[in-house]
Formats: C-alpha cells, sequence, structure tokens
C-alpha cells in the first residue's frame, strides 16, 4: 500500500485591501477611474490610427498594437481586483487563478515582444532609411505581430503546464 502526503488545492481565498470601510470606497473608484481612463485612452489611440490616413504607418500599426494589449491586460486583472475590493477578499478556484495567470502572462510577454519588434522598426527607420520602406511593409508588419502571438501562447503554454 502506497502512502501519499499530499493535497489538492481547489480553491484559494484573497484577501483584497485590508482596509477601513471609508478608504475601501475610496480605492474602489479610484480604480476603476484608472480603469476607464485605460480603456477609453487605449481605445482613443486605436481610433484615431484607423481614421487618420497619414498615421497608417507600421510605427502607429505596433502602437495600436500596443494598445489593444494594454486593454487586454487591464481587463484580465482589474475587474476581478475591484470585486476583491468591494467584497473584502473573495474565493477563486484554481482553475481560474491558472486561467487569470495564462492570459496575465501571455500578454505580458507579449507586451514585451511587441516592444523589441517597435524597438526593431525604429532602428530601421533611423539606421537604415533607404531600405526602411521594403524591409517593413504593411505584410511584415503583420508576420511580425502574429509571429510574437504564436510564440508568446506556446511558451506562456508550457510554463503553465510546468506549474500545474
Amino acid at each position: 500500500m502506497e502512502n501519499q502526503n499530499g493535497s489538492d488545492i481547489s480553491i484559494i481565498h484573497l484577501l483584497g485591501l485590508q482596509t477601513p470601510h471609508s478608504i475601501r470606497l475610496l480605492s474602489f473608484f479610484l480604480f476603476l477611474i484608472i480603469y476607464c481612463v485605460t480603456v477609453c485612452g487605449n481605445l482613443l489611440i486605436i481610433t484615431l490610427v484607423a481614421y487618420s490616413k497619414s498615421l497608417h504607418s507600421p510605427m502607429y500599426f505596433f502602437l495600436t498594437q500596443l494598445s489593444v494589449l494594454d486593454i487586454l491586460l487591464a481587463t484580465d486583472i482589474l475587474p476581478n481586483m475591484l470585486h476583491d475590493v468591494m467584497m473584502k477578499g473573495s474565493n477563486i478556484s484554481f482553475s481560474d487563478c491558472i486561467t487569470q495567470f495564462y492570459f496575465f502572462c501571455v500578454f505580458e510577454a507579449l507586451e514585451c515582444l511587441l516592444l523589441s519588434v517597435m524597438s526593431y522598426d525604429r532602428y530601421l527607420a533611423i539606421c537604415k532609411p533607404l531600405h526602411y520602406t521594403l524591409a517593413m511593409n504593411f505584410q511584415v508588419c503583420c508576420i511580425l505581430v502574429i509571429t510574437c502571438w504564436v510564440f508568446t501562447i506556446f511558451m506562456v503554454v508550457i510554463l503553465t503546464l510546468t506549474i500545474l
């Protein structure tokens, strides 16, 4: 007979901010305002780049992708945080925690890779201006962004599976 000493984690209790009721409401509205400003500001950038023909260049295409990532990252973290602040803590299942961790890691790693691609774009524009239009067209930009997404998703899947 085999003895196993272990346990399965099924529910994680989040404590949230341990503050008095008046400060809790203030922090809730502060975080809510930060969330709304983040989403509205990034939507404004996306809309401005989409409607202005003079902003249809690789740099602004990557900036639009970065704005989308910022919206996704804020939407991954802040709604759950707002709930936890108001409820003085809550319970989250282990699978929900791992899912939120997965998406958080995907968006953060993708943001780092996208910033690297943006720096490569600026390198080409500054150091090789005559070759820039040949090296960085819309098709290359899309391929770079899709490559970043695919690489990040597979990299974070491996990380998340090793945690499980």
